[in-house]
């Protein structure tokens, strides 16, 4: 991926990662649990443990089994976001500015927040399905 690619994460109305054409990128698609936790990364907006996520993720495997699969999607996110983009530091996870991630529902959050109303109208009425 280009260095200074932008990406639109989608989470109103459907999940989906954009590239900057708004094209799906379909290598997180494939796995939706992929697209659940760079989500779940994006909204927070603060580091969350390794142990929360593979609890709301992989609750039900073994614990070696439930690390390697957040390990395998931490993977993919930063071949796609950029190697930068995830930042771990003993048992936290989190996303940097490196990301160069847009999320819909953070802009619609701040348009309110500012009391914008021709963004807000703006951002809810963009159309969600291709």
């Amino acid at each position: 991926m280009l260095r200074d690619k932008r990406f639109r994460l989608l989470t109103l109305g459907r999940l989906t990662l954009e590239g900057e054409a708004g094209e799906d990128d379909g290598a997180l698609a494939r796995r939706r649990s992929k697209l659940a936790v760079l989500a779940v990364l994006a909204m927070t907006r603060r580091p969350m443990t390794r142990d929360t996520l593979i609890g709301m993720f992989w609750g039900e495997q073994d614990e070696q089994r439930a690390r390697h699969s957040l390990s395998n999607v931490l993977s993919s996110i930063r071949r796609v976001l950029g190697q930068d983009a995830v930042a771990t530091r003993d048992v936290d996870v989190a996303l940097t500015l490196a990301a160069r991630l847009d999320v819909d529902a953070l802009e619609l959050a701040a348009a309110i927040g500012d009391a914008d109303p021709e963004y807000r109208v703006r951002l809810a009425t963009l159309p969600r399905e291709r």
